[in-house]
């Protein structure tokens, strides 16, 4: 009964393990591990060096019935 007991809790650590890990990646940037948090990685001194910008006009027809 003691090894069933030791089998199950460290399968439990070894799935905690695994689920702590392969969370800590948050964006398609992010590194594996890091010692620094997502937002200190990030905060800095930025340049804009390009703005792209896009309109769209709509026009209504005010005598086409709503649908």
């Amino acid at each position: 009964m003691v090894k069933s007991f030791v089998k199950v809790w460290t399968l439990i650590l070894i799935l905690g393990g695994v689920a702590l890990f392969t969370t800590c990646k948050k964006g398609p940037g992010d590194p594996f591990i890091s010692l620094k948090s997502r937002d200190a990685r990030i905060k800095g001194t930025w340049e804009l060096s390009k703005v792209e910008y896009s309109s769209r006009t709509v026009t209504v027809d005010p005598d086409l019935p709503c649908s």
